[in-house]
């Protein structure tokens, strides 16, 4: 069992191994931190491997460290950080209790923290700033200056692609080329002056497509990766659907009460308790939340929500020991408080559920407001990549809109999870964009197509994945990639086999099929609809997958035959 123990440690902290010859980098980096932060303290903490909730300091000046070398998830910093996915300020001991007891502990005053995210927005570490020079208070300038400093630590990190901060290559070259040893390579190591002097094959990419993808693969690299946190007011019917979820914190043991209060936008707020809560715990309730958000609250006016669960007798203030209050959804909504009543302290697995059920409550928040907002921002970024070019190749715009609309209600048809199913509609839409580099009128105007434009079409998946993945996303890029890929493994420009073809590619490439054959534009010649089902069904296990075949033309009516 020792054995086993030392075995997984070693296993854990790999990746560490990884990152220590990049710190003299790290190291020159965190150093910017007194120069545009004035912290005369820092230190860098990266987990121990890509799962582990373990954080390490990997570099560090002036810093003590102390007991607090390797700290974990419980640590009050790593805790506050992972769970408001936002920095941390704070100036005096009183204005965070947990945190101001790690500050104390070090004889630090003042501390800036900034956490650091890998893909699935998980934390993969932070950086702690300490008692800037002069024992001035860090102000909101130092806390974009520290966020600068992040972002060249996520700079060097990515060069090696550790932590999963930097971007996975969307392409597969084809194998055997110059220069690789494998089928993969990174698009952006191929310089575009040699790839002119290369022999083109109908496999390979052109300098141009090389070019395209390069630059917007250093543009996903570069872009900001710092927290969006553009937040709005929560609205009434959004706190309404939040509201549902507050009795739940009833169920965990020794909690008393619950408050929802929302402080942005005129004051909204839902209490549910056991029992009846009196006048003055109303108040005591209120005057905690007043005090942690440090903004006065109304005289009471609302009826609170009483679930007498365990009973009807009044609650009163004199059986409440403690109350606590946490922000929630801080990236999504301006100032949305959840406060927690207790009659007895919490034991810790009290804690934990009360940590857990803000977690979820957190998460439930953004999904309700976000869910909308983001199918509209995208639906329309995808539609302004689609039309400006699109515009003057007539009936190309009609038919990518044709075929979006196919997939979505065959995905629809499939069952597919309401987000799988956006993320089909708009791969659909986007599809083709990669044409738009391409000369369209030339190609569709030649009555047989030389090997070069044959070459031009086949990189257009390559090229359009290129440019929608910064806006619209991998998953919809993916989509893009491989929509003309064959369950066979024949297809371009991977050739890849089925199993590793997306779902949403093999929908969008059987959608395309059939407006191609059935939805005709003047460059196109139609068939009828027999014909066409005929064709799918040819294609079926080769080129295309055989059940979702055999799922299209058995609801092809419902599929095809009505009208967006």
């Amino acid at each position: 069992m020792l054995q086993d123990d030392v075995s997984v440690r070693e296993q854990e902290f790999a990746v560490l191994d990884e990152v220590r010859p990049l710190e003299p980098e790290l190291k020159s980096a965190l150093y910017a931190a007194y120069e545009l932060a004035g912290a005369t303290k820092a230190a860098l903490y990266l987990a121990a491997s890509h799962t582990s909730e373990r954080y390490e300091i990997i570099t560090s000046y002036a810093f003590n460290a102390g007991a607090r070398k390797v700290i974990d998830a419980k640590d009050p910093l790593v805790h506050r950080l992972s769970t408001t996915h936002a920095p941390i300020v704070v100036n005096s001991m009183g204005e965070d209790e947990l945190v101001a007891e790690v500050l104390f502990r070090h004889n630090n005053d003042r501390l800036i923290a900034v956490p650091i995210f890998g893909r699935g927005r998980r934390m993969v570490g932070f950086i702690d700033l300490r008692d800037k020079a002069g024992k001035k208070n860090f102000e909101p300038s130092d806390v974009a200056a520290a966020e600068r400093v992040m972002h060249e630590i996520v700079r060097v990190l990515a060069s090696k692609n550790l932590y999963g901060v930097g971007r996975v290559p969307l392409v597969d070259m084809p194998a055997g080329r110059k220069g690789t040893s494998s089928g993969a390579a990174e698009v952006t190591r191929v310089p575009a002056a040699k790839e002119k002097k290369e022999k083109t094959s109908p496999t390979l990419l052109s300098s141009e497509a090389i070019e395209v993808i390069r630059i917007a693969h250093d543009r996903m690299t570069q872009r900001d990766l710092a927290i969006d946190r553009r937040r709005r007011i929560l609205t009434e019917e959004e706190f309404e659907r939040v509201r549902i979820l507050l009795p739940a914190a009833l169920a965990i043991p020794g909690v008393a009460a619950a408050a929802l209060t929302s402080l942005s936008g005129g004051e909204k707020q839902a209490i549910v308790a056991h029992g009846e809560p009196t006048l003055q715990t109303l108040k005591l309730i209120r005057q905690q939340i007043a005090k942690w958000t440090g903004q006065p609250l109304s005289e009471i006016s609302i009826v609170p929500t009483v679930m007498p669960s365990r009973t009807c007798a009044p609650l009163t203030h004199e059986q409440l020991r403690t109350i606590a209050s946490s922000q929630l959804a801080p990236r999504a909504v301006e100032r949305l408080v959840l406060t927690i009543a207790f009659e007895r302290v919490p034991d810790e697995p009290a804690r934990l559920q009360i940590e857990r059920f803000a977690e979820f409550l957190g998460d439930s928040v953004e999904a309700i407001i976000g869910r909308m907002e983001l199918q509209a921002e995208r639906l329309a970024m995808a539609e302004c990549l689609l039309e400006p070019d699109f515009n003057r190749y007539e009936g190309l715009a009609d038919h990518s809109k044709l075929v979006s609309a196919t997939s979505h209600r065959f995905a629809a048809v499939l069952g597919l999870r309401p987000h799988d199913i956006e993320t089909v509609r708009i791969a659909a839409l986007v599809h083709d964009v990669g044409l738009r580099l391409l000369d369209y009128k030339a190609l569709t105007a030649a009555k047989e197509l030389s090997e070069d434009q044959k070459r031009a079409i086949a990189e257009h998946p390559l090229v359009g994945a290129a440019l929608v993945e910064p806006i619209l996303g991998p998953d919809v890029a993916l989509a893009v990639l491989r929509h003309h890929e064959r369950v066979d493994g024949k297809g371009y420009p991977g050739r890849i086999p089925g199993d590793r073809i997306p779902i949403a590619a093999k929908i969008i490439a059987i959608a395309d099929a059939w407006v191609a054959m059935t939805s005709p534009w003047q460059y196109v010649r139609g068939v009828s609809e027999g014909d066409a089902v005929a064709q799918l069904r040819e294609g079926a296990g080769t080129q295309f997958d055989e059940s979702l075949v055999g799922t299209f033309i058995a609801g092809r009516q419902e599929i095809a035959g009505a009208e967006e």
